[in-house]
């Protein structure tokens, strides 16, 4: 899912990036948050999960679009994991169940606390279906789970139900732990209406009723991704090539009045589906379709084969695909372990800038770096307070620290072992993971632990702050330290490999040092002295960029206040004092007392350059006012 709204305080280099650069890539789509509490019923993997497992459901929806009403009914097969006498589903109680049908007869059942409880007949490991007939007015929840609105003056209904609203609108069994495994979807609405859904659209009937639309879906999907919107739409197709015998269509449903500014804006799709069927594995449901609907929220939303979209910016076309391999093919175990889908698809929208917009990747990485430290103190991504969606849902923690954590181990373990365990994730064919699975299989790739990298960045708080200072610089005798602090309190190190950028007069060297204390000294052989250090050149550490770096001269400065560079000067010198300093002016007299230079100066950047190529051999004094207050210190002209 994307929120829109949290970013638009966003900093400002991403703010020039939208308005100069790529329009498409407009951060104003970006994570949107609406400020509704779920007053409904948080459910757990308690005590449904391990009672059925969910093998199909039939659906059928009378709905318009106009009117915030539906009447449905569910047919469900499923097989009993162990002998219980009640098998439960989840239906918000604001709901009507007007009867449950099993082998043609009705039978009992009650419906309380969002819990629709049946009497259960089949024995452990036996196969037996229901339906359910159901009707009313759904309450609003969340994102809006249930929703009627207008564009254009044209009525348009739409769902959304993550986390917690599938129950809202539909008897389904909400969880994290079983996917149904095959789902067929018919939706009833007034003649004029499309209906979007899952899967593809295997035929239309037109009745007195209405028109009907028929979906069918035949992969694994949590309760959670079915989803319908309607509206007088437009549609589109566009094809992919996600292999070299496949080809998916892209199925567009659009408002009519928005069709030729969004047809260009599609386009892109196909582009970043045949990048990540490369770099992942082909587009997980690519013999059925991939499809956008346009609805009336500002964001986006995943829904297993159709994104809802509130807009068409390239960057949340990107994002809601990517989670089509990372939320729908595989999906979080817990909504603790939201991070995976919400970091893996927003480290897959840098891997489009990565890989089709190059000129704009330092950029965008650094500003979702800066974002992942400048609000994110503390707070870990596995999110133990699963109630407070606000945070469940943060742009901060969830969605940019989470891109990061992962863009950061790849450069930490390399490429070839990242992106293996991707693949064998996405091959593994388990629906649900979490964490601990997720480490597992980079860990497997890397052949090599990776406890303490998950234990601080996922499941810790807090990132390091870096100090590098260049203690001696001789030519094949450069020793450097790292210094290391953190920014909270509950993690005392990160152990990290540190990237230094060396650059000398004509040369330059890109070298990791393996920082495993808090206070490490390195002694490198490179044939050249050092003229500057950069910190982490191309952003893959999570820290405060750019880095404190001391060179000597610093050093210098930190004890004497002051200091002049070169001493002995021969033609121009830097005077330079510590930034605590508000300097004002500078004098410089000759041993005589006497003033032969003079000049104000602002207190910052904190030094000053003298051509001294006209002064006389000797010793002269330099004077740096603040007011009242002044330093002083010596140099020699040779």
């Amino acid at each position: 899912m994307n929120k829109a709204q949290i970013v638009i305080s966003k900093i400002v280099v991403i703010i020039i990036f939208n308005i100069l650069v790529l329009n498409a890539f407009a951060q104003a789509e970006h994570h949107l948050f609406e400020k509704k509490q779920y007053s409904k019923k948080i459910y757990n993997s308690t005590q449904y999960d391990d009672n059925y497992n969910i093998i199909y459901h039939r659906i059928h929806w009378f709905v318009d679009p106009s009117q915030h009403y539906i009447k449905g009914s569910v047919f469900s097969i499923y097989t009993m994991t162990n002998n219980s006498e009640n098998i439960l589903f989840n239906l918000s109680s604001g709901l009507n169940v007007d009867s449950i049908i099993q082998r043609k007869k009705k039978i009992e059942f009650t419906h309380k606390n969002d819990v629709v409880s049946i009497k259960n007949i089949a024995a452990k490991s036996k196969t037996d279906s229901l339906t359910i007939y159901y009707s009313g007015n759904p309450p609003k929840t969340g994102f809006g789970s249930f929703e009627t609105s207008v564009h254009n003056g044209n009525p348009i209904l739409w769902t959304l139900s993550e986390p917690y609203g599938a129950h809202d609108w539909w008897p389904c069994k909400q969880s994290l732990t079983d996917k149904i495994d095959s789902i067929d979807i018919a939706v009833t609405v007034p003649v004029g209406n499309k209906a979007a859904s899952n899967g593809m659209l295997v035929k239309t009937d037109t009745t007195p009723q209405g028109v009907t639309f028929y979906w069918k879906h035949r992969h694994p999907i949590a309760a959670y991704l079915v989803a319908i919107a309607v509206s007088n739409y437009s549609e589109f197709t566009i094809y992919a090539h996600v292999s070299n015998h496949d080809s998916v269509p892209i199925l567009n449903y659009v408002y009519p009045e928005s069709y030729e500014r969004i047809y260009n804006n599609v386009l892109y799709t196909s582009q970043v589906m045949e990048l990540f069927s490369r770099l992942f594995i082909p587009y997980p449901y690519k013999n059925e379709k991939y499809g956008h609907a346009q609805f009336g929220w500002s964001g986006g939303m995943e829904h297993q084969t159709m994104s809802f979209m509130g807009g068409f910016s390239k960057e949340l076309i990107a994002h809601e695909l990517a989670h089509q391999w990372f939320g729908n093919h595989i999906t979080c175990g817990s909504w603790s372990d939201l991070w995976i889908n919400e970091g893996f698809a927003t480290w897959s929208e840098c891997v489009v800038i990565e890989h089709l917009h190059p000129e704009f990747y330092q950029s965008i990485l650094y500003s979702r770096i800066h974002d992942a430290v400048s609000e994110t103190r503390s707070g870990s991504l596995y999110a133990n307070d699963t109630a407070n969606v606000d945070k469940l849902f943060s742009s901060e923690l969830t969605y940019n620290k989470g891109a990061m954590v992962l863009h950061q181990l790849r450069h930490q373990i390399g490429d070839s072992a990242f992106f293996a365990a991707i693949k064998n994730m996405l091959n593994s064919k388990m629906h649900f993971v979490k964490t601990h699975q997720i480490q597992k299989f980079f860990e497997q790739a890397a052949d090599t632990s990776l406890q303490n990298y998950f234990s601080d960045w996922v499941y810790g708080q807090g990132f390091p702050e870096y100090t590098i200072e260049l203690l001696k610089n001789e030519v094949s005798n450069v020793v450097i330290e790292i210094k290391q602090t953190t920014s909270h309190e509950s993690n005392l190190f990160f152990p990290m490999k540190v990237p230094l950028l060396l650059e000398g007069n004509n040369d330059t060297v890109l070298m990791y040092f393996h920082n495993l204390t808090k206070q490490q000294t390195f002694s490198i052989n490179i044939p050249f002295t050092v003229n500057t250090i950069k910190f982490d050149p191309y952003y893959t550490i999570i820290a405060p960029h750019p880095a404190r770096i001391i060179y000597p001269a610093d050093r210098l400065l930190l004890e004497n206040k002051i200091v002049v560079i070169p001493n002995p000067a021969n033609d121009t010198m830097k005077i330079m004092w510590l930034d605590t300093f508000s300097a004002k002016r500078i004098e410089i007299y000759n041993m005589a007392g006497k003033v032969i230079y003079s000049a104000f100066v602002e207190p910052t950047p904190h030094y000053h350059q003298v051509d001294v190529s006209g002064y006389h051999s000797g010793e002269y004094i330099v004077k740096v006012y603040a007011g009242k207050s002044s330093l002083s210190t010596k140099f020699i002209r040779y």
